[in-house]
């Protein structure tokens, strides 16, 4: 259960978030023989090898049990003023800008996680539920008997709880981040060509506060949580230079290159510190020395305007990345390693992209209010890992498929705005692990997914701003396929995780109000 707001007061913008999970976990019996049945890859099925019957809740018992009541608070101040003058040299007219901005955040993170005291081994045979779903994952898989929360809850709550202190106290921090900015920019038009160039100046500090945890070899908290504080500070130069020539009225060039940052989390850079012997990695901890992510972006669009209304472009982009950030395990022998993120070297990604767009006012009767939409892009990326990460390879960035693209069919006239659109992403990597990508317990895939959506909504007449709307998603049924790698079949390290999300058709009404001179 999770709630939160957003409140903006003239320069300063406070949120805030509360979650409560309540949640109960249960225990069986270990070391069952078993098999995988991979004649189907994408349906793989373990196959019980010594009789037992796995569903039978009697032999699972009641483990641990805990609420948990979280909040997040977060408060940001920002100002910014920008002066514009209009000036000419010779014939050509220009513009000179500057501007300056300040933003101030402050962010604090509380957990408060509390064990049930009665979760003491009780069968989960004693909170049976008569919930049942004989088609789970289309009857290829069966769905064992569950149990019901509220019983299950009803018989831990008599003994109280007591605090998760370790846990608390280590998902705890407080975050402060203040940024100076300014820019200076000038415009300057030479005919069909028009130039602007600009520079940015950003001066950044970090003020951080977490804990430090000690544990004993058996894995016990030895107190007390010692503060933890660190600061950081930082300027970048961006620099950006953008080109725009016109042939004609209808047809443009483009052409720009630009640098980016993009910051790690808050949660990333608190100078948390948890040494346990008991556990492997022994330590884990934050990075407040951990550096931002900057990209070198260059861009070259050809776009040409459509009579009588369209757009049909086609460009490619270029995005050099240094700092990239990854998540390792620092191996200083076993059991002494260390959980923590670091930054690689570098990154890119270069790519096609291509979009057409155009109202199709030119069919006859009630076929004028059609249009399309389309877009491709093809995308290669390569990563190259940091020293710590213990792996070689140059894989694709995360989250690139190589090629995307959508095709929409769309209709509007008389109240009546309809679409229907086919999406295509190829496969790609969702998430990378140590060594090479396809050992055991190796990179996560995600397949390719192709998918149908409709939408058709109505504006009733005199209903000051009331809509019918019918939304119909996934109707071709596709399924979101990932692949890890895991399992050791003959010479091929694989498992197949395959998930479901059935088509949806949702009717309802939306109201929108407005005025008359809205309308």
């Amino acid at each position: 259960m999770q709630a939160g707001a957003r409140h903006a007061v003239r320069s300063t913008l406070i949120s805030y978030e509360l979650a409560l999970s309540p949640r109960m976990g249960f225990g069986g019996p270990g070391n069952i023989p078993f098999g995988v049945d991979t004649k189907d890859p994408f349906v793989p099925k373990f196959q019980v090898l010594n009789g037992m019957n796995i569903y039978d809740l009697s032999q699972y018992s009641l483990g641990f049990g805990f609420t948990e009541n979280n909040s997040i608070f977060e408060r940001d101040v920002v100002g910014d003023i920008s002066l514009n003058k209009q000036y000419s040299v010779g014939s050509h007219s220009s513009s000179f800008e500057v501007g300056f901005k300040g933003w101030d955040a402050a962010k604090t993170q509380r957990y408060d996680r509390e064990f049930y005291n009665g979760a003491g081994g009780q069968p989960a045979s004693d909170f049976l539920s008569n919930f049942r779903d004989d088609h789970y994952y289309f009857g290829n898989y069966t769905y064992g008997p569950v149990t019901d929360f509220k019983k299950v809850l009803a018989a831990v709550q008599a003994a109280g709880t007591s605090p998760a202190t370790t846990y608390n106290l280590q998902n705890a921090f407080d975050i402060g981040e203040r940024i100076w900015a300014g820019y200076a920019m000038n415009t300057i038009s030479f005919g069909k060509l028009r130039l602007q160039a600009g520079v940015r100046i950003e001066a950044t500090h970090d003020s951080l506060l977490a804990n430090k945890l000690n544990f004993d070899s058996e894995g016990n908290f030895v107190p007390p949580a010692i503060p933890q504080t660190s600061s950081n500070s930082y300027v970048n130069a961006f620099p950006s230079v953008q080109a725009q020539y016109r042939f004609g009225s209808d047809t443009i060039l483009r052409g720009s290159y630009g640098m980016g940052i993009a910051r790690p989390n808050f949660g990333d850079i608190a100078p948390y510190f948890i040494d346990d012997p008991s556990s492997v990695p022994e330590f884990s901890k934050g990075n407040p020395n951990l550096k931002p992510t900057h990209a070198q972006n260059f861009d070259v669009l050809l776009e040409h305007y459509l009579k009588p209304l369209g757009l049909i472009q086609g460009g490619f982009f270029y995005k050099a990345l240094t700092d990239p950030i990854y998540a390792v395990t620092l191996n200083q022998g076993t059991p002494n390693a260390t959980a923590t993120l670091v930054n690689g070297p570098s990154a890119h990604i270069l790519g096609f992209e291509a979009a057409w767009q155009q109202r199709l006012s030119f069919l006859p009767g009630a076929l004028n209010g059609m249009g399309v939409q389309a877009n491709y892009s093809y995308t290669t990326s390569q990563a190259s890992f940091p020293a710590d990460f213990d792996r070689t390879d140059h894989p694709t960035l995360v989250r690139t498929a190589p090629n995307n693209s959508n095709f929409d069919v769309t209709y509007d006239k008389k109240g009546i705005s309809a679409r229907m659109g086919l999406t295509h992403n190829d496969g790609y990597i969702w998430s990378y692990a140590g060594r090479n990508g396809k050992d055991p317990g190796g990179d996560t895939y995600l397949y390719p997914h192709t998918q149908v959506d409709a939408q058709v909504s109505y504006w009733i007449p005199r209903s000051h701003g009331l809509q019918a709307v019918v939304s119909m998603l996934n109707l071709n049924n596709e399924v979101f396929n990932n692949e890890v790698f895991g399992f050791y079949v003959g010479a091929e390290h694989f498992a197949i995780q395959r998930e479901y999300y059935n088509r949806t058709i949702s009717v309802g009404l939306r109201w929108t109000p407005f005025s008359k001179e809205t309308q």
